[in-house]
């Protein structure tokens, strides 16, 4: 199920489920305020905790240090609160 993220209303435009990892579930959609195709990770609702959701922070963080053809760019962290 499509959970827009709270935090940014409209931002995220047209989105499609592109897949599903342990953690999260992955999205494609137009970014109405970067004016280009993003990816965004949404944390799966089951896992809604504070463990959870700082390890998932974590991994996005560390992701977006990391420069390589092989390595899709983090653009951002959004915590939604949503819950």
């Amino acid at each position: 199920q499509y959970r827009q993220p709270v935090g940014i209303p409209g931002r995220f435009q047209s989105p499609a489920f592109f897949g599903q990892g342990r953690m999260g579930q992955v999205y494609v959609a137009w970014d109405a305020e970067a004016g280009r195709r993003v990816a965004y990770k949404v944390l799966q609702p089951e896992l809604d905790h504070p463990h959870f959701r700082d390890q998932f922070t974590c991994e996005a963080q560390l992701t977006a240090e990391l420069f390589h053809p092989g390595v899709v760019p983090v653009y951002g962290v959004v915590e939604d609160g949503c819950g």
